[in-house]
């Protein structure tokens, strides 16, 4: 079976971007981002958040002074996986930067496009070793929720 294109289908599936929202190396906005990426500023930083001392490489480009707890609450931050953090900040941000009103009368309507191949990391690290060495009742119930990259 093939499908065919007609004006109507191709009509019913139209898109519009009207907001841009992001968090990356560069900067936890799309100004901030821009501004520096004109600049020729590299977001390739001295690894802080893990030991680099055996590793031939100790810079990374890893997101800056990101703070959380301007979109959740501190359970929520607990709970959530970084990416999660990230990307409901870049969506915010992106619903912000478009104007739009959401209310009952278009809020079927209104989505927000994610792209991750892998999301959570953090998590499953933070994870991993008590699962292993004091088993699956020191893993915290939210582990997998945390780290599946559409729950972004």
């Amino acid at each position: 079976m093939t499908a065919r294109l007609t004006s109507r289908s191709l009509e019913l599936n139209r898109v519009v971007i009207t907001g841009l929202g992001t968090v990356n190396p560069l900067g936890n906005s799309v100004d901030t981002s821009w501004a520096a990426a004109l600049k020729g500023v590299s977001g390739a930083v001295p690894i802080e958040r893990f030991e680099t001392e055996d590793l031939s490489v100790r810079f990374a480009a890893q997101v800056q002074d990101f703070d959380p707890s301007t979109f959740f609450d501190k359970k929520e931050v607990r709970r959530l996986d970084a990416c999660i953090h990230y990307a409901m900040a870049a969506a915010t941000e992106a619903v912000e930067h478009s104007g739009l009103v959401i209310g009952e009368d278009n809020a079927d309507r209104v989505g927000v496009m994610i792209g991750s191949g892998i999301a959570g990391l953090d998590t499953m690290y933070d994870n991993q070793t008590p699962l292993v060495t004091r088993g699956p009742m020191k893993v915290s119930p939210f582990w997998i929720p945390a780290t599946i990259p559409h729950m972004s």
